[in-house]
């Protein structure tokens, strides 16, 4: 299970998509080896600065889990407007327009079809950080935390192996496949 992370992630590789690079590392203690591990960028303020040059007070950062939308950094003042801009009516002429202002569409579009091809059913409404650059930056996702994709062995719970499950349902909160990963804050 240590390597699933690392292994899906890079998946994504190539697409506009941030993603937490790794690599895989040798263990020792003491100067005894105790096996292989991942080592792994951290989804913060640094991955930013490191990966952007933007440093913490240039950001807002949101973290979407099953306690709902939490702030990571920055303020949630234009979070809240893409949250009501999303709200509005879908067939209104200029609804894609106002919302692609306030998140990267294309980038989305890629991060859905990655979450939904891997089957990560500790998602949306978990393990979901989205950033922006304070200066009329849009909203973009990071991928972290996909262990759970490509049927997570069974004992963990009911949706995990189930070569049927319908991702889109899930997503969407319909259905039999709930649990935290659907539960609070889905998928518009």
């Amino acid at each position: 299970m240590r390597f699933r992370d690392l292994f899906m992630q890079n998946l994504i590789h190539g697409t506009s998509v941030d993603y937490q690079s790794g690599n895989i590392v040798a263990f020792y203690l003491n100067g005894s080896y105790k096996g292989l591990m991942v080592l792994n960028e951290r989804l913060n303020e640094d991955f930013l600065y490191s990966n952007y040059g933007l440093d913490e007070e240039d950001i807002d950062m949101v973290s979407i889990n099953s306690n709902g939308y939490q702030l990571e950094n920055g303020s949630m003042d234009v979070f809240n407007e893409l949250l009501e801009e999303l709200n509005n009516d879908p067939t209104s002429e200029d609804y894609y327009e106002r919302i692609n202002r306030l998140m990267d569409l294309n980038e989305y579009t890629e991060y859905m079809i990655f979450e939904q091809f891997i089957g990560n059913t500790d998602w949306p409404a978990n393990n979901t950080k989205i950033w922006r650059h304070k200066n009329n930056g849009r909203f973009s996702w990071l991928v972290y935390d996909t262990d759970f994709g490509f049927g997570l062995y069974e004992g963990w719970g009911p949706n995990y192996t189930n070569v049927n499950l319908d991702m889109i349902d899930f997503c969407m909160g319909k259905g039999e496949a709930s649990n935290w990963g659907n539960a609070n804050t889905k998928t518009y």
